[in-house]
Formats: C-alpha cells, sequence, structure tokens
C-alpha cells in the first residue's frame, strides 16, 4: 500500500531533494487531486488557525512580556511561584513575538519563503519552548503540593530554582533536537496529468527521518514524556491539593462570619482554577498527539484524496496547542489582581494608580515559620498567596511592602 502512494505521487512531483523512500513524501499527495485555482486547506482551517495564532501574538506577546517586566521591576514580585510562572512566561513569549508570526505566513500562504536556516530555528525553538511550558506547569504543581501539603518544610531557595530551571530549559532542548536534526525546506514541483510543471511550493517539514522505526520511537517518547507523564501527575498533584484546602478550617476558636465567607470564597477559587488549568492541559494537547500518533503509523498507509482530511485537521490540532499558551496567559496573569497592580505601575502614571487592586481589600496571607534550636516557632515572611498552608485572614493595609504571589 506505501509503495502505491509513493508510486502516485511521482506522476505529480519532481524535487531535487525528493527520495522515493522518503517517509514523509505522502505529506503532499494531496495537491495533486486539486485544480490550481482551488486551495487544497478549507477556508474554516484557516480561519480557526489564523484567530488561535492571532490571540497567541498579541495576549502571549503582551501579557507574558508585561510577567517578564514586572519580574525584572518590582523585587516583591520574585516569590519561588512567581518565578516558575516567570519561566513559563518567557517560554511562551518566544513562541508568540518570535515562531508564530513565521508560522502564521507559513500555514496562511502553504508554503516557505524564510529559507533552510530559518525553517530550522523556528521549529526547533517553537518545539523547546513548547516542552519547557509544558515541564514549567508540572514543575509549577509540584512546588505548590509542597508548599500546602508539608508546609513545615522549607520551600526551595534561589539556588535550586535557579538549577530546576537551567534543567528544564536543558531537557527541553535535548529533547528536541532530532527535530532540529530532520527539519529541511523542500521545494515541490506540480504537475498535471501530461506530466508538464505547472506551479510548485517549498515546504517546511520534517523530512529527514531515515528510519520509521525510530521515528515512532520517538513519537511515543514524546507522547510519554511531555504529556501522559506531565498529565497523571498534575492530576494527583492539584487532586490532592484541592482535598487539602477542601477541608481546611480557619486556624483559632473565634472565626467571624465574615472569616468563613472569605476562606470558602477562596477554596472554591482555588480549586476551581485547579480544574481549570488541567482540564485545559489535556484538552488542548491531546488531540495534537493524538494527530501524531495518527500521522505516523496510519496515515502512511492512506491514498491521497484521504490525506486531505489529515492536513484539515493538522489546522485544528494546532490551533488547539497554541490556545494552550493563550490560556495559561490569562489564568496565570491577565486575572490576577497583584499582577495587574504591577502592570498597571508599570505602564500608569503614578497619579493613576489610586485604584490599587489589593488595597484595603481581605487578603489571604501565608505565614512562614520554623522551628528555633529551642522549640519554639519563629515567624518569617509573610507572602500574599491564593494558595497558602497556614492563613490567617487581615486587612491589607501596605501591600507595596509585601511579596506578591500571581498564585
Amino acid at each position: 500500500m506505501e509503495g502505491d502512494t509513493f508510486s502516485e505521487m511521482e506522476s505529480y512531483f519532481s524535487s531535487e531533494n525528493y527520495y522515493k523512500d522518503d517517509i514523509y513524501a505522502y505529506d503532499h499527495i494531496f495537491f495533486g487531486n486539486n485544480s490550481l485555482n482551488e486551495d487544497p486547506i478549507p477556508l474554516t482551517a484557516k480561519v480557526v488557525l489564523g484567530v488561535s495564532y492571532s490571540l497567541a501574538i498579541f495576549i502571549c506577546g503582551i501579557g507574558n512580556l508585561l510577567l517578564c517586566c514586572s519580574l525584572i521591576r518590582f523585587q516583591r514580585m520574585r516569590t519561588t511561584t512567581n518565578l516558575l510562572i516567570g519561566n513559563l512566561a518567557l517560554s511562551d513569549f518566544i513562541v508568540a513575538a518570535i515562531c508564530t508570526p513565521f508560522k502564521f505566513y507559513y500555514y496562511m500562504a502553504e508554503s516557505w519563503p524564510f529559507g533552510n536556516v530559518m525553517c530550522v530555528l523556528v521549529g526547533y525553538a517553537t518545539v523547546t519552548s513548547f516542552y519547557v511550558s509544558v515541564n514549567s506547569l508540572l514543575v509549577i504543581a509540584l512546588d505548590r503540593y509542597s508548599s500546602i501539603m508539608y508546609p513545615l518544610r522549607p520551600r526551595m531557595n534561589r539556588n535550586m530554582l535557579s538549577c530546576i530551571v537551567c534543567i528544564i530549559w536543558v531537557v527541553s532542548l535535548i529533547v528536541a533536537v532530532p527535530t532540529a536534526t530532520t527539519t529541511v525546506t523542500t521545494t515541490m514541483y506540480l504537475r498535471n496529468e501530461h506530466g508538464d510543471i505547472v506551479g510548485n511550493y517549498t515546504a517546511c517539514w520534517e523530512s529527514h527521518w531515515t528510519n520509521h522505526t525510530l521515528m515512532a520511537f520517538y513519537t511515543i517518547l514524546l507522547l510519554l514524556v511531555e504529556f501522559v507523564i506531565p498529565l497523571v501527575l498534575m492530576v494527583f498533584v492539584y487532586f490532592s491539593i484541592a482535598k487539602k484546602l477542601w477541608f481546611r478550617h480557619v486556624p483559632g476558636g473565634h472565626v467571624t462570619q465574615q472569616q468563613e465567607m472569605v476562606v470558602e470564597k477562596t477554596k472554591r477559587r482555588t480549586i476551581r482554577m485547579l480544574i481549570i488549568v488541567v482540564t485545559l492541559f489535556a484538552v488542548c494537547w491531546a488531540p495534537f498527539h493524538g494527530y501524531a500518533i495518527n500521522r505516523d503509523f496510519i496515515m502512511p498507509s492512506f491514498q491521497g484524496e484521504r490525506t486531505l482530511h489529515f492536513f484539515t485537521t493538522f489546522y485544528f490540532v494546532e490551533a488547539l496547542a497554541m490556545g494552550n499558551s493563550v490560556f495559561n496567559t490569562i489564568i496565570y496573569i491577565a486575572i490576577n489582581a497583584n499582577f495587574r497592580m504591577t502592570a498597571m505601575q508599570m505602564i500608569l502614571p503614578k497619579a493613576l494608580w489610586k485604584k490599587e487592586p489589593t488595597q484595603n481589600a481581605y487578603v489571604r496571607y501565608q505565614k512562614n515559620t520554623h522551628r528555633t534550636r529551642a522549640g519554639g516557632r519563629k515567624n518569617g515572611d509573610i507572602n500574599g498567596s491564593l494558595m497558602t498552608s497556614s492563613t490567617c485572614v487581615v486587612k491589607d493595609r501596605s501591600p507595596k511592602h509585601q511579596q506578591l504571589q500571581l498564585i
């Protein structure tokens, strides 16, 4: 069946970079079943992907850039969790500001005019940044789990945090190496039924896989390492956190009704956010990895007329995967009052700072404690957070001097 597919392609294409045993040669067979005046990709698929990419460029680009700037400018924002979120924001910003504009043009025009070097760099940077985002989400979940389930354990210091961030980037760079080594540009020529060249286009794709078994192994490895394992761990971690928060009570014997209402409202908001984070991760990435499995294990045996459906599907799954970065930006950054306050202080004149989101509002704080040699406890810093280990309800009188957390 696969030999018939390649034979059919030879009647439509010729290229100096084309080889009969090329594993991905079937990717463009559907062009032979369309007239020159007919766009092989449906307009609906292009619109969906275009909207997703536009939102990513605007929301992820601006939102993540503001977050990175706020972490640099405001020392009170540099908590452990915020710096982990900053690492997530940096990877999403690289995709939104650097990679997405090139891919946007490529998928809309269906041709790559930027050369082979940019093809490799954009593909490698995109895949690396996606893996950094996934690994950062997992580390953020584990950090929240440690601080809530084991509140008396010391949090990671700056040196440990720096090592973890470096490990995230190094692992992601290594995992993405096969993408860089197999990505090339190929000029394909469209022929009519008489064998005459009637058009051409340039593809930017992973076409240098010479071993189908190795390619299948890499696809399964990515499925496990960058989706299944992180998803299982995040489900377990966030379920444990939600269970812990749901059955937590306000410390002390004299609890007012207003304090109970604040705590219950915070519980519901936090649990709802945890459920949304895990659900969006699964919904956005499951179709992408499912498409990769179909592409490498099922699609090679299909004839040209069915290949078009796979390419149309790719536009939708790519839009969903890109949407996860948009959702992360909204969840972790845009809807957070502390971030909005620091962003406002960077953008607006000081005279317009009078409506600070956290001023004169009831906020939950974490009071860090550790035991002294005598067995007593020594009070530490107070950090604003939505998910805390030892909480009390106080009225925020001086938000400018508190450490602010995004989650």
